[in-house]
């Protein structure tokens, strides 16, 4: 696959350009609502017992992360995942200690 000297560019910029990148409130919707759905997903029951499982929640929260956004660290979100992955209400109990903790981390990563 070739990629164009534009195309090229556009990558670039997208990656050094804060401001294309997505917003901490937008990055946790969207994890969230991935949750959501996952944890009523009974194919992911890893144990038999007809509840999803949060490993197996973890690692597609993972995933989708990793497809989905790009130019931030996976580890500003690693608390969140976790989060998510035992609850998909683990953001409404605490959003603004979450939101906090994930803009503190993303400023140390970048």
């Amino acid at each position: 696959m070739k990629i164009t000297k534009l195309q090229l560019r556009k990558i670039i910029r997208e990656a050094i350009d804060p401001a294309l990148q997505p917003s901490t409130d937008d990055i946790i919707t969207f994890l969230t609502n991935k949750a959501r759905g996952y944890h009523y997903d009974h194919s992911l029951d890893l144990d038999g017992d007809g509840i999803p499982d949060a490993p197996a929640i973890r690692e597609l929260l993972q995933d989708d992360f990793l497809d989905n956004v790009s130019g931030i660290s996976i580890h500003v979100y690693e608390d969140l995942i976790d989060r998510l992955s035992q609850s998909p209400d683990a953001v409404s109990e605490g959003r603004a200690s979450v939101i906090k903790s994930a803009r503190k981390r993303r400023r140390r990563y970048s």
